[in-house]
C-alpha cells in the first residue's frame, strides 16, 4: 500500500478486517507504560487469523486520529521502528510459536509527520489460540468463543478446508495411479495386460506334478518372484493410496467411502496379484490395510481357482501371513 491508499484506510470505519490501536505499550489515559496494552495487540491478531485477516493499524485511535509511535518507541531498548517491530514479532513467536511470525507482514508508514505501524494478518488455515482461547472478529469487536462455540467454529471454518484439501489430493493421487496402469509400458505391453498374464500363468495347471502345498507354493513363489519386478511399482503406488487414505484424519466413514472408490477398480487380476504380494513379502502392515479396508471382497475367482484356494488354505495362509 501506499501512503494515499493508507490515508483512505484511515478514513474508513473499523470493521471485521480492520482495527486501530493507539498504541502497543504506552497507555494514554494512566500516561506511562502499560505491557498489557502488548496482550490487547496479540489478541486482535489472533482474531484476525482466526476469522478473514485484516490490517491492525497501531499510532492511530479509534476515531482515526493519527497519534505515532513515538511514546511506544521510548519505552524499547532499541527506540525506534526496528525495535518496535522487532518487540512485535517476538510476542507473536512467544504467544503463536515461530513458525507464524513469517506469515504476518509488519510496515511503517509516515503520515503528517508521525510514524504509524500496520500489521497485515492473513485467515491461517488452522486455529490460533491466545492464551488457550479461541478469538475470532465479530464486526468491528473481538469475540472470545466458549469450547461449545470453538468446537462449532473449528468444524465449520477448517475442518470443510481440511476435507476438499484431502478430495483433491486423493484424486490427483488416485489419477496418478490409474495413469501408471494405463501409460507405463514395457516390451510392448501394459501393465494391466501383464497382470493378466501374471494370473494366468501363476494359476495355470496349478495341480499337475505338485502332490503337496510346500512344494506347489515354492512354485507359485518361483513365479511371483520372476515376474516381481515388472508389479513393483504398481504395487507401491496400490498401498501409497491405501496409506494415504489410512493416514489422513478422516471419519471413518469417509475412509471407507475413499477405499470403495478403490475398490471399485480394482480387477480381478489385480487382486490376485496383491494377494501373491502379500503371501510372499510378509508384509503385515499392507495386510492390515487390506483386512482394514476389505479391499478383496470383490474378488471373482473361477470354479479352479476357488477349488485351489481351498484346497491349499490360501485364505489362511493370508491371514497367517506367513509360510
Amino acid at each position: 500500500m501506499n501512503t494515499q491508499e493508507i490515508i483512505e484506510l484511515i478514513a474508513q470505519d473499523e470493521n471485521e478486517q480492520l482495527e486501530f490501536k493507539s498504541s502497543a505499550r504506552w497507555d494514554y489515559k494512566l500516561a506511562k507504560i502499560n505491557k498489557d496494552l502488548q496482550d490487547v495487540i496479540i489478541k486482535a491478531i489472533s482474531a484476525f487469523m482466526n476469522t478473514e485477516g485484516g490490517n491492525l493499524l497501531i499510532g492511530v485511535d479509534d476515531s482515526g486520529n493519527i497519534l505515532g509511535l513515538e511514546n511506544d518507541y521510548k519505552t524499547l531498548p532499541k527506540k525506534n521502528k526496528d525495535g518496535f517491530e522487532l518487540n512485535i514479532r517476538n510476542l507473536i513467536s512467544e504467544n503463536f510459536g515461530s513458525e507464524i511470525s513469517p506469515y504476518i507482514k509488519i510496515k511503517f508508514y509516515l503520515i503528517d509527520d508521525k510514524e504509524i505501524c500496520i500489521v497485515s494478518v492473513p485467515l491461517m488455515d488452522k486455529p490460533i489460540y491466545f492464551k488457550d482461547n479461541l478469538c475470532i472478529r465479530n464486526g468491528n469487536s473481538i469475540r472470545t468463543l466458549s469450547t461449545k462455540e470453538a468446537v462449532n467454529y473449528y468444524l465449520n471454518k477448517w475442518q470443510n478446508n481440511d476435507k476438499k484439501d484431502i478430495d483433491n489430493r486423493f484424486f490427483q493421487f488416485f489419477n496418478i495411479f490409474q495413469n501408471l496402469l494405463s501409460r507405463i509400458e514395457d516390451k510392448g505391453k501394459s501393465y494391466k495386460e501383464k497382470i493378466i498374464l501374471f494370473r494366468k500363468d501363476i494359476l495355470s495347471n496349478p495341480f499337475g506334478g505338485y502332490s503337496n502345498r510346500p512344494t506347489l507354493l515354492t512354485h507359485f513363489e518361483d513365479n511371483y518372484l520372476r515376474l516381481k519386478n515388472e508389479f513393483i511399482l504398481y504395487i507401491s503406488s496400490f498401498f501409497n493410496l491405501i496409506n494415504f487414505i489410512d493416514e489422513n484424519i478422516l471419519p471413518k466413514d469417509d475412509k471407507k467411502i475413499y477405499a470403495e472408490i478403490i475398490k471399485s477398480h480394482l480387477s480381478d487380476y489385480e487382486m490376485i496379484l496383491i494377494i501373491f504380494y502379500l503371501i510372499f513379502e510378509k508384509n503385515k502392515n499392507h495386510y492390515g490395510l487390506v483386512e482394514k479396508y476389505n479391499l478383496l471382497e470383490k474378488l471373482s475367482l473361477n470354479e479352479s481357482e476357488e477349488y485351489f484356494f481351498e484346497e491349499y488354505e490360501i485364505w489362511n495362509l493370508l491371514k497367517e501371513n506367513k509360510i
